[in-house]
C-alpha cells in the first residue's frame, strides 16, 4: 500500500501491490520550500501479486502538471512510441510500465531510431506563433543576463544582431521532447524505441526548440540522427533553423535561471546552486554560438 488517497486507478491495479519510487534523485534534491503546486509528480512503479506492473504519477491538490500532461499525450495515444495511458484524473496518471533496456545515447542505432520518432512527433503541429511575442521574450531574457552581469553590453548587442539574422520567416510550433537522458528511453521487448518520460513532452513552443537545446543533444551521433530525421519528414524546419532555435533556447534558459537564482533567499541551497549551474552552462553555450557566428 502507498500513502496517497484512493483513486480510480485502483480499480485497475487493485488494493494489493508493491510500490517503488522511480525518481529517487528528484526526491533527494526536492527542497522543502518548493510549493506542492509547483512540484513534479512523484513517480512510482506498482507491482501486483500476479506480476502486473504499472507506472503511477501522482501530484497533490492544486498541481496542474497532470492536466498539462494529459493535454499533450491524449492526441498521440495512438503512437507506438509512448506508453499507453490506462487511467487519469486531476491528481494521478496510470501508465503501462515498459520493461526494456536503456539505450546508449551516442550509438548510431539509437540516433537513427530517435530521428525517426522525432520526425513523427513533430508532425503534430499547431498554428504558427507570433514573431513579436518571441522577440519580446528574447529581449527580456537578454536584459536579465546583462542586469545580473552574465553578459556585457557588447555581447548582448551581438546576440540581438544574430537573432535578426537567424530569425525564420515563420515560427512553426509542434509537440516536442526535451530530455535526451538515457533513462528517458527504453527499447521494449520487441526492440522498439519508447519515450517513457511523459513529463518531457512540450507543446505550444517552437518546433524543435527544447529538443535541439537539450544538454544531451550533442551526445547523439548527429549525422545518423539527421539522416534518419530528414528521410522521415518533408518538413526540415529544425534542421534549416538549428542556429536560431539554439540561440533562442540558450538565452531563454539562461535568463530564467538567472532570475530564479537572484530571487533565492538563500543562495547556498542546492536548488539555488542548480539554478546557477544551469544558468552559467547556457550562458557558455550562448557565448560559443556568438563566437561561431562572429
Amino acid at each position: 500500500m502507498i500513502d496517497i488517497p484512493f483513486g480510480g486507478w485502483r480499480k485497475i491495479v487493485g488494493d494489493e501491490f508493491e510500490s517503488e519510487f522511480l525518481d529517487l534523485e528528484y526526491l533527494r534534491k526536492k527542497s522543502e520550500h518548493v510549493q506542492p503546486s509547483l512540484r513534479r509528480p512523484s513517480v512510482r512503479k506498482l507491482t501486483t501479486p500476479d506480476g502486473r506492473q504499472y507506472k503511477l504519477l501522482y501530484v497533490p491538490s492544486g498541481n496542474a502538471r497532470i492536466r498539462e500532461m494529459l493535454r499533450i499525450i491524449k492526441p498521440i495515444q495512438g503512437e507506438a512510441f509512448i506508453p499507453r495511458m490506462l487511467w487519469a484524473d486531476d491528481h494521478s496518471l496510470l501508465l503501462e510500465f515498459i520493461e526494456g533496456d536503456f539505450p546508449k545515447v551516442s550509438s548510431e542505432k539509437f540516433s537513427r531510431d530517435l530521428g525517426e520518432v522525432m520526425a513523427r512527433l513533430h508532425q503534430y503541429r499547431f498554428s504558427p506563433i507570433s514573431k513579436i511575442r518571441y522577440r519580446l521574450e528574447y529581449r527580456h531574457n537578454l536584459k536579465s543576463l546583462v542586469r545580473h552581469k552574465l553578459l556585457d553590453v557588447q555581447q548582448a548587442r551581438k546576440a540581438r544582431q544574430l537573432y535578426a539574422v537567424l530569425e525564420p520567416p515563420v515560427l512553426q510550433r509542434s509537440l516536442d521532447y526535451f530530455d535526451i537522458a538515457r533513462n528517458n528511453f527504453v527499447y521494449d521487448q520487441q526492440g522498439a524505441l519508447r519515450l517513457i518520460d511523459v513529463g518531457a513532452f512540450r507543446r505550444n513552443r517552437m518546433m524543435g526548440q527544447f529538443f535541439v537545446g537539450t544538454s544531451h543533444f550533442n551526445e547523439l551521433n548527429t549525422d545518423a540522427f539527421w539522416e534518419a530525421y530528414l528521410a522521415s519528414t518533408q518538413n526540415h524546419y529544425i534542421y534549416q533553423h538549428l542556429g536560431y532555435l539554439r540561440l533562442f533556447h540558450y538565452v531563454m534558459k539562461a535568463g530564467q535561471r538567472a532570475r530564479s537564482f537572484a530571487s533565492s533567499a538563500d543562495k547556498t541551497t542546492l536548488e539555488a546552486q542548480r539554478h546557477w549551474q544551469r544558468c552559467t552552462e547556457m550562458k557558455d553555450r550562448l557565448l560559443a554560438l556568438l563566437d561561431a557566428n562572429s
